[in-house]
Formats: structure tokens, C-alpha cells, sequence
């Protein structure tokens, strides 16, 4: 399937986007708040996503792009709310950037480096995260359900991070390091987490881990 370069136009006005080639863009009908379905947007329903005043005039769009309502550019430089979902971040060093509230639900980022990351409300339900490093970032309340943090070395590294009320349901992680970490109120249920390392971890239930063997296990959230 060839994408399409879409120009800049005021408000975006088109009455038909079919993501594949040989077909044409026309100005005639607003597009605001639709639903983005297989690739195209003739005659379907928009819902929670706008290309009124989009800037697209370098970036090629594809079917994938449009997941989730709005075009997203996968080699954008990180910013707070950026839309990452499904993109290949692999090995970025994105050490200290803000990216609260950022979706990079679905994203392969293995071997991503986001030391000291602000992601607070970040959405990475399902994102590949094989030794992925967070440690110092601050990840309050962001959603991490069914991530897979395998291990290749160095294994997912939550060391010194904030995951205070963050959610791991059903989330792999393995010998995941949660050193120094804060998961006070966090919820890891139907999680896999044997040989997690715990080292004066504060636990979901707020006790430390150094109090009872180095071990968060049954001590709530799951655990």
C-alpha cells in the first residue's frame, strides 16, 4: 500500500481519504472528530480526532498513522501527549524528556532509555519493553497493563522510579529491578513477576521491602 503526502490546508477540508494508491484527495468536506477506519475516511464516521488545521505538509501518512483517530509521526522528537502508539522506538535515548501523558500504547521499544523520564499518565498498554530502562522516571499513575519486559541482559529497569497508583495488570516482567522504586498503590494483578529485584522498595501496601526479607510479595497490588 503507497501512502500519501497530504498538503497543508486551512481546517483540512477533504470529502474522501483512502489510504492506498490512486486515489485522490478532494476539498469540499470538513473532517472533525471522526472515526478512521481501514485506511479510509469516505463516508465513515470520525470519532475523538481532528485534522482541522493539521500541518502535513512533510509528513507521508499511512493506515497504520491513523490508529486512534489523528495522524501521528513516529519520528517526531518526544514531547508531553505525544501519540507514539504502535511506532518503532527502539533504542531511543530519550534520558530526562517530558512525555507526560504520552501514548505509546502498542510501541516496540526495546532497549529505550528514558532515565529520569517525566511520563506521569503515560499510556504503554502492551508496548515491547525489553530492557527497557526507566529508572529515576517518574511514571505516577501511568498505565503499563500487559507491557512485555523480557530480558535480553539487563531486564527491564524500574530502579529509583515513582509508580505510585501506576497499573501492571497482566504485565510480564520478569527479574524486572524495582530497587529504590515507589510503588505505593500500584496494581500489578495477573502479572508475571518472579525474580523481581526488591531493594528498599516501597511496596503497594506503603511498608518497605527491606521489613520483610527484601520482598514486596503479598504485600498488596496484587504482588
Amino acid at each position: 500500500m503507497k501512502p500519501i503526502r497530504v498538503p497543508v490546508v486551512v481546517g483540512l477540508l477533504v470529502s474522501a481519504v483512502v489510504l492506498s494508491s490512486g486515489v485522490s484527495v478532494a476539498a469540499t468536506t470538513l473532517i472533525t472528530g471522526a472515526q478512521i477506519k481501514d485506511g479510509s475516511v469516505a463516508g465513515v464516521d470520525i470519532k475523538n480526532g481532528s485534522l482541522t488545521g493539521a500541518d502535513l505538509a512533510t509528513h507521508t501518512v499511512t493506515a497504520d498513522h491513523l490508529k486512534n483517530g489523528a495522524p501521528h509521526d513516529c519520528a517526531a522528537a518526544p514531547y508531553a501527549g505525544i501519540n507514539l502508539a504502535n511506532c518503532g522506538i527502539a533504542r531511543k535515548n530519550w534520558t530526562g524528556k517530558d512525555l507526560t501523558g504520552a501514548n505509546l500504547a502498542g510501541a516496540s521499544a526495546g532497549f529505550i532509555k528514558l532515565n529520569g523520564a517525566l511520563m506521569a499518565g503515560a499510556n504503554l498498554v502492551r508496548a515491547e519493553l525489553t530492557d527497557a530502562n526507566f529508572a529515576g522516571a517518574y511514571l505516577a499513575g501511568a498505565n503499563l497493563n500487559s507491557i512485555q519486559g523480557d530480558c535480553d541482559t539487563t531486564c527491564v529497569n524500574f530502579t529509583s522510579a515513582n509508580l505510585r497508583y501506576a497499573s501492571f495488570k497482566g504485565a510480564y516482567m520478569s527479574r524486572a529491578k524495582l530497587a529504590n522504586a515507589d510503588l505505593t498503590g500500584a496494581d500489578f494483578t495477573g502479572s508475571t513477576h518472579d525474580a523481581v529485584v526488591y531493594n528498599n522498595t516501597i511496596c503497594p501496601d506503603g511498608t518497605n521491602s527491606n521489613t520483610h526479607s527484601n520482598t514486596c510479595a503479598g504485600r498488596g497490588g496484587g504482588l
